[in-house]
């Protein structure tokens, strides 16, 4: 084995051993969710309708939990998607790189990455739904590089590209805007190219294309009721304000919040921010680089295949942002994806003359830039952890403990916030056996929590609070501080009544409940 892939295959075991170190004390709210759906599919024989947006992937989760004899609950944790990640992901680098040094640099970057590794560790749609996109841009690579276009592999996109509908509709629209961006420049490319052009892309690969695209989205657009259901709903919906706001208020801690919410809004620290910013500088760099040179490229009729794949991703992720925009949040944080590729196209891209910058400049910039990202990123982690802007796993626990007081009073709803409203159905499934017979569960408005904290009058139902977490998350993208916060201002509040308590798990109701203590 050469030094270089002995220097890769250490990058990747750092990647894996600080994966199960950092992340294994964080998880992303949304967690339960995924192994609520999969235990209830498990347990009915058919996926809730509240899980129809990636039906794929709870189909996926409750075979392989059935298969693995394993507990639904413990897809929060089960390290199932880093098996296969990690190996995808260096794959992927490689073939842009050509270096193994670099593919390791990569794997480790994404895994030192983040505040929490669901995606990239745990059963996480997203996290399937990049295996399967990798996949893609590896399949068209090597097609290109054995310099034809096979039948099979039209086959193989098409059953990728409806798959990734039904288990990951983020990289669904990336990989759908990708290759039609790629098929749309290749058939301009070829009606205007001379003989001097070096693309490696063909008017019969454009087709070809065309022709995946259209059947997969026929297919989506047939059997996927998400479009319908879910994203134009959100997109037509009326914002109470401004995505931007809730951004700007996360991280900068401006006041352009209502008075009710900005009073308990979680903002990250300023250490956080001004480390995210260093960041994306960075990042945005990197990826203006990728396009001088291939704007560069293009002007002097000098495009390769790997220039139209890199320019259609980064696109692509552009347009999935704005689209990501016009339902509530600003998902920067999608840059990352095409900026580690970058990263792997840089290192290799040829000499050429047509170059901004000859190889050796840009190899060093990488190299600069790669070692600043692994010096950021576990600083960023470890600032997090201090300040406590990660949301731990431990306490879960006690919602399992809770579930069965909470069936004392089956009939009333269950009012939580977003971050707890899966554990408390996980939970209280695993007592019921039976779905139909579970606790109906609801989420806390903005109103909602401003009643409890202001002396108003709540409506009727259990209130579900956890001082465990850092802080929650309400619909639409909307994080508030941790209810340790507003412990005092709810217990004082006359209009309702301390029922339960189980640590640092508390349960309240309406003052016309009878009281009992955990």
């Amino acid at each position: 084995m050469s030094r270089q892939a002995k220097i890769g295959l250490i990058a990747v075991f750092l990647a894996l051993a600080s994966a199960f170190f950092m992340y294994t004390i964080s998880v992303d709210g949304f967690a339960p969710k995924h192994a609520y759906h999969v235990a209830e599919t498990v347990q009915t024989g058919h996926i809730p309708e509240s899980g129809i947006n990636v039906e794929g992937f709870y189909g996926f989760g409750a075979i392989f939990v059935i298969v693995s004899n394993i507990d639904p609950s413990a897809l929060i944790y089960f390290p199932l998607t880093v098996w296969a990640y990690i190996p995808i992901l260096f794959t992927l680098t490689y073939k842009l790189s050509s270096d193994y040094r670099i593919a390791g640099g990569v794997v480790l970057l994404q895994y030192l990455t983040g505040l929490e590794g669901t995606e990239k560790l745990y059963f996480w749609p997203h996290g399937f739904g990049k295996m399967l996109f990798f996949t893609v841009l590896i399949l068209l690579i090597v097609s290109v590089r054995n310099g034809r276009w096979y039948r099979r592999l039209s086959l193989c996109l098409v059953i990728i590209l409806t798959s990734l509908m039904f288990v990951s509709y983020n990289l669904s629209v990336i990989a759908l805007a990708c290759l039609g961006i790629l098929a749309i420049s290749t058939n301009l490319l070829e009606s205007c190219a001379n003989k001097t052009s070096k693309y490696w892309f063909s008017y019969s690969t454009s087709k070809s294309l065309i022709i995946s695209i259209s059947l997969a989205a026929i297919v989506i657009f047939g059997m996927s009721s998400f479009i319908y259901s879910t994203a134009i709903p959100l997109v037509l919906r009326l914002e109470e304000f401004s995505t931007l706001s809730k951004f700007t208020s996360a991280w900068f801690g401006t006041n352009d919040l209502p008075e009710e919410l900005a009073a308990i809004y979680f903002t990250r620290p300023p250490t956080l921010t001004y480390l995210a910013v260093f960041k994306y500088v960075i990042v945005l760099f990197i990826l203006s680089l990728l396009g001088i040179l291939i704007l560069q490229f293009l002007r002097h009729r000098d495009l390769y295949a790997d220039d139209l794949i890199m320019g259609s991703l980064t696109l692509s992720v552009g347009i999935f942002m704005f689209l990501r925009i016009f339902v509530g949040a600003i998902p920067v944080q999608w840059l990352h994806l095409p900026m580690i590729l970058t990263i792997g196209y840089l290192w290799k891209n040829r000499d050429r003359e047509s170059a901004v910058l000859d190889i050796k400049t840009r190899r060093s910039i990488v190299v600069v830039a790669l070692v600043l990202l692994l010096i950021q990123a576990p600083i960023f982690y470890a600032v997090g952890l201090q300040s406590n802007s990660i949301n731990r796993v431990d306490g879960f626990s006690e919602y399992e403990e809770s579930s069965e007081f909470m069936s004392d009073y089956s009939n009333k709803p269950v009012l939580t916030t977003k971050t707890s409203q899966y554990l408390v159905e996980s939970y209280a499934l695993q007592s019921y056996k039976e779905s139909q017979s579970g606790i109906q569960v609801g989420v806390l408005t903005i109103s909602d929590i401003n009643k409890m904290r202001t002396q108003q009058q709540v409506k009727e139902g259990i209130y579900v609070t956890y001082t465990g977490w850092n802080y929650v998350a309400l619909p639409n993208w909307v994080t508030v501080q941790s209810w340790e916060m507003s412990e005092g201002k709810i217990q004082r509040n006359t209009n309702m009544i301390h029922i339960y308590d189980s640590g640092k798990m508390k349960l309240y109701g309406n003052n016309n409940m009878s009281t009992k203590s955990g």
